[in-house]
């Protein structure tokens, strides 16, 4: 008799009343060859299931985020990190159809560009994670899954502070050429702005000298006196600019009166309006009380800086009137130049102190002027320790104003 197996056939010879014979021999036949069996499949089931845990550890274990995608675009598989990324639960990730935001990772174009060409592809992609916006670079790629099927891996990694760096050399290259660009008109401009005057001083001079129009002698020397101080002007603009560039600028403190500044500032302007001939009201706000009046602080630079605001109210108003004043609030002490000229286009304020800068680019072809007025008077203001400001309005005028610590003397 032969009992045939799928992996062995047995042979036997025995008598017709052996029955219980061929029954314990049908039994061990069927059962020995099992038992090899059995184990071989338990071993391969313990195998995969080590393999499957050392994949998930692996893939858990990568820090970028990484999604698979099916052809369909359906997330079919997420490392920790992705989950952890987007705050949800794996299963509703790959459960919540278009309104997860991991979908923001997957572009349903190119899933299907990769799975026609077989090409990887590498984008850029702006994300809002929790309020907060985040870049990455996703790494596209056509993979053979565990069971052979193709799809789709996408690696993700968090480029946001090299986008915010980039962002910020470009930022910074743009501001190096404009102030490059700005340095070069600057330079122009005072090549100008020199240029003029002492043609006229040495013109003036060589008419005097000649004895031509001696009646005219007296105006011809107060005209070039008048641009002898508009060089003076020009030239202590760019020692102050070069004393401030090179960190050189030194306080001296000592008591002065807010009101002797004040006073002096406004007769500054009564003679600057004089010369213009503009008709133009000087206004000054009240003194304050005397005794609040002494303070300690730099007397030079303050007069400095209020001197500049004041020249550059009378340059730029052509008729009105001109305020400037002082006042104590509090632990701070202002003092303000107002007056009724052309004001400042609302995307220039922002930059009017810079160097080289003023409220309009056009203004210096018509008005003159280096630019470094403002410039200097915040770096000064700035290194008291103070703030300038200013609010204006294009063709209604401007105030200027600059604020230092009050240091009460003998307090």
């Amino acid at each position: 008799i032969s009992f045939k197996h799928s992996s062995f056939t047995a042979h036997f010879e025995v008598m017709e009343d052996d029955e219980e014979l061929i029954a314990k021999a049908a039994a061990q036949a069927e059962a020995e060859p099992l038992q090899p069996m059995d184990n071989r499949l338990i071993m391969a089931r313990r195998e995969l299931s080590e393999s499957e845990s050392r994949y998930k550890m692996l893939f858990n274990g990568i820090s970028q985020p990484i999604i698979i995608v099916d052809a369909e675009g359906n997330i079919i598989l997420l490392n920790k990190s992705a989950v952890e990324l987007f705050e949800e639960d794996d299963n509703n990730l790959m459960t919540s159809g278009q309104d997860v935001p991991a979908l923001k990772l997957i572009n349903m174009d190119y899933v299907r560009q990769i799975f026609k060409t077989g090409e990887p592809i590498s984008r850029r992609v702006q994300m809002q994670i929790n309020g907060k916006e985040r870049w990455y670079q996703c790494n596209m790629q056509l993979i053979n899954d565990l069971f052979g099927e193709k799809v789709v891996q996408i690696i993700s990694n968090d480029i946001t502070e090299l986008k915010h760096y980039q962002t910020e050399l470009i930022e910074e290259k743009q501001r190096a050429e404009e102030s490059n660009n700005l340095k070069t008109i600057f330079l122009s401009n005072i090549a100008h702005e020199t240029r003029t005057p002492a043609s006229m001083i040495c013109g003036l001079a060589q008419m005097v000298l000649s004895g031509i129009n001696k009646e005219k002698h007296n105006e011809y020397i107060a005209t070039m006196f008048d641009n002898c101080k508009k060089l003076l002007e020009i030239i202590d603009d760019i020692v102050e600019l070069s004393k401030i560039e090179s960190g050189q600028i030194q306080l001296r403190h000592e008591i002065c009166s807010v009101n002797n500044i004040v006073e002096e500032a406004f007769a500054n302007l009564q003679y600057a309006l004089n010369e213009t001939g503009k008709p133009i009201v000087a206004k000054r706000t009240e003194p304050i009380d005397e005794y609040k009046s002494l303070i300690y602080a730099d007397n030079q630079y303050i007069s400095q800086v209020f001197r500049k605001l004041i020249s550059n109210a009378v340059t730029f108003t052509q008729h009105g009137e001109i305020e400037i004043g002082s006042h104590i609030d509090g632990g701070k002490l202002t003092f303000f130049v107002r007056d009724t000229g052309i004001g400042i286009p609302k995307d220039r304020l922002q930059t009017i102190f810079e160097k080289f800068r003023q409220g309009d680019e056009g203004a210096r072809r018509q008005y003159g002027g280096t630019g470094l007025g403002l410039s200097i008077s915040n770096e000064l203001v700035r290194c008291m320790q103070g703030t300038i400001q200013v609010e204006s309005e294009e063709n209604k005028g401007s105030t200027f104003s600059f604020t230092i610590k009050y240091n009460r003397a003998g307090v």
